[in-house]
């Protein structure tokens, strides 16, 4: 025999039942990592936290029933894909197989969710629809105004107007202040980037101006098309040295104070952003306006307009001279028809509508924002009907009931009544739904140019 000795067999009779084991223990140890197993419905949304390496992450899976066996698990990942597991938010299939999991948890493919901020929102309100959201944590909302500008870089004296209105993704435990870095960035390259092809003589001089302005358009149509128009009445009054007058300044210097009416006391009582009382541009944007508004404000439509009233279809009527904005006045306003509307009509469509600010993900719904903004379009769509602006500056004497009842300040714009829709849902949550409570300015007289 070739091992007469019995050491030398029972070495290799040993040897050969290792190879064995070893051999049935691989072979089921690989099955094991092969096969896909049933993930609990609690788990698949599995969390893997910052700090947490190979061996805390197997433990966890084990004791949430997803990995039998974590000390195979552990080995093979260390043998045979000794790679870096990357913390964050991870959705599992209902079926994973120990390979498949290590893949995804190696690969980072984390979840990704989405919030969508429309133009002409507040950074007030972009705090406040991230508030609602649990995956974003509040960093930049507990922050005080001056220690945001310098978290951001920002050079101004708010921070209003100066973030990018788009749908960013975010990931679990990401925070406001981060996206709203993102979104300032965006806006100054948006905003630098147009400036650079702004037409010649504009009645301002600096980047900042032009997103001021913008801001104001924005918040006083929501008919794109009409963007340069209203762009072009606004810099023919600054030209001319005459009050802009336009009501989205005055109720954004109201502040809380507003609750859906603007009165004589309000456009009589001075604040920075009062357009009644102030020349020029108020000191800071009063929204953060989209792409289109800044191509506006600094590329405004040529013409002679300075004024402009509501149509009652969500456009507005355009005039030169006083006398044609009367006329106009008479024609849409004091003889309203029963469909009349402040806000253009939605085009057929797949897609949602415009006035609905939601919050989209990739994955994962927000059913709590998504109830509370589609309440706010419920509303919007009601007060859509509602009375906004009434503009004029000679009051006829068949109208002299009305006037008694309403302010009669110097105006020149029938500036509010086709707000976009942004605007108008921080104002029709509050509105009584009376014509002469409405926020508009009614029946005001055109302001002469100013000395």
């Amino acid at each position: 025999m070739m091992f007469k000795s019995p050491v030398v067999r029972m070495f290799v009779s040993s040897l050969l039942w290792l190879i064995v084991v070893f051999g049935v223990a691989g072979t089921y140890a690989w099955q094991w990592l092969t096969t896909e197993h049933q993930v609990p419905i609690e788990h698949r949304v599995w969390m893997v936290e910052k700090g947490h390496g190979l061996a805390r992450v197997a433990d966890n899976l084990h004791d949430a029933g997803i990995l039998r066996w974590p000390l195979v698990w552990q080995v093979y990942a260390r043998v045979l894909h000794p790679k870096t597991i990357k913390a964050g938010e991870y959705a599992l299939s209902p079926y994973e197989s120990p390979i498949s999991l290590l893949t995804l948890l190696q690969g980072g493919e984390v979840i990704s969710y989405k919030i969508t901020f429309a133009e002409g929102l507040t950074l007030k309100e972009w705090l406040a629809l991230m508030a609602q959201e649990p995956k974003i944590k509040a960093v930049a909302a507990a922050m005080s105004p001056d220690d945001l500008l310098l978290a951001l870089n920002i050079s101004e004296t708010s921070a209003e107007g100066w973030f990018f209105p788009d749908t960013y993704s975010y990931e679990n435990n990401d925070t406001d202040l981060a996206i709203l870095k993102r979104a300032h960035q965006k806006m100054r390259v948006e905003l630098f980037g147009q400036w650079a092809r702004r037409q010649p003589s504009l009645p301002f001089n600096s980047p900042y101006e032009a997103l001021i302005l913008a801001s104001i358009i924005e918040e006083e149509t929501g008919t794109p098309s009409e963007r340069p128009q209203i762009a072009g009445v606004f810099v023919q009054r600054l030209k001319r040295g005459m009050r802009l007058q336009t009501d989205p300044t005055v109720i954004y210097g109201m502040g809380d104070e507003y609750q859906g009416n603007i009165r004589r006391v309000h456009l009589q009582t001075p604040t920075p952003y009062n357009t009644y009382i102030i020349n020029g541009l108020p000191p800071t944007p009063i929204s953060n306006p989209g792409g289109a508004a800044i191509a506006a404000a600094i590329n405004p439509q040529e013409g002679r307009h300075l004024y402009f009233v509501a149509k009652g279809d969500g456009s507005h009527e355009f005039s030169a001279t006083l006398n044609e904005h009367n006329n106009a006045v008479k024609q849409y306003q004091y003889s309203r028809k029963k469909n009349y509307t402040s806000s253009p009509q939605p085009l057929a469509t797949t897609e949602p509508p415009a006035l609905d600010v939601v919050l989209e993900r990739s994955d994962i719904s927000s059913s709590s924002l998504k109830d509370v903004l589609s309440s706010a379009a419920v509303v919007i769509s009601t007060a859509s009907s509602m009375s906004t602006v009434f503009s004029s500056s000679v009051i006829s004497s068949s109208s002299s009931a009305i006037s008694s009842a309403i302010i009669t300040p110097s105006s020149a714009l029938a500036s509010s009544s086709s707000m976009s829709p942004s605007s108008q849902a921080s104002m029709a949550a509050q509105s009584s739904g009376s014509i002469q409570a409405s926020s508009s300015q009614a029946l005001l007289e055109a302001q002469t140019p100013t000395q």
